[in-house]
C-alpha cells in the first residue's frame, strides 16, 4: 500500500496492509462479494470494480479498483489501484440533477458557446420560440445581435455573460 491509498482510507500505508477486511466493509454482502471477486481472479487479467467502503474515520467512501493478480515466487499474488471517487459521483449525481431542471423548465433555456453559437435549447425554449432544437443549435441567435444594427453584437449583454457568466431578460423579436 502506497501513501496515497493510505490516505484515502485515512490511516498510514503500514496500518492499511493489516487492517482485516471488516475494518473498510462492515456490510458482510459486501464483504463477501469483494472476497469472491478476489478469490476468483485469473492471472494476467485485469478487473475492475466499484464499492462502497468506509474510511478510518467511519465516513463511507466511494472508490474504483483495479486488479490484476501474477505469481510471485511461486505463490498468486495481487496489485491493485484504489481511487477514490466519492467527489465524482457527486458531480455525477449534481449533472443529471442539473440536466432535470434544464429539461423540466418552465423558462426556454438557450446554452450558447464563447462564439455564441446556440449547443443546446430546452423544450420551453422550442415551446416558446418555435425554433426546435436542430433548428436552432449551431445557429447564432439574433438575440446576440443588436436591435438597431444586427450587423453588430449586442455588448451589454455579452458583458454580463463573461462577467456573470449568464444572462436573464426578455428579448423583442
Amino acid at each position: 500500500c502506497n501513501k496515497r491509498c493510505a490516505e484515502i482510507f485515512g490511516t498510514t500505508p503500514e496500518r492499511v496492509l493489516n487492517f482485516p477486511l471488516e475494518t473498510f466493509l462492515p456490510d458482510l454482502d459486501m464483504r463477501q462479494e469483494l472476497n469472491d471477486r478476489l478469490l476468483n481472479l485469473t492471472t494476467q487479467d485485469i478487473h475492475h470494480f466499484s464499492l462502497s467502503c468506509l474510511n478510518n474515520y467511519g465516513k463511507l467512501i466511494d472508490v474504483e479498483v483495479q486488479t490484476r493478480t501474477f505469481a510471485h515466487q511461486g505463490a498468486r499474488s495481487l496489485i491493485g489501484i484504489v481511487l477514490e471517487v466519492s467527489h465524482k459521483k457527486t458531480a455525477e449525481q449534481q449533472l443529471r440533477l442539473t440536466a432535470k431542471v434544464f429539461e423540466n423548465a418552465m423558462e426556454g433555456i438557450m446554452i450558447a458557446d464563447a462564439e455564441a453559437r446556440i449547443i443546446a435549447v430546452n423544450a420551453a425554449f422550442t415551446r416558446i420560440t418555435g425554433y426546435s432544437a436542430s433548428d436552432a443549435i449551431d445557429k447564432v441567435s439574433r438575440m446576440f445581435r443588436r436591435a438597431d444594427d444586427p450587423n453588430l453584437m449586442n455588448q451589454e449583454l455579452i458583458e454580463a455573460l463573461h462577467e456573470r457568466g449568464h444572462w436573464q431578460g426578455e428579448v423583442h423579436d
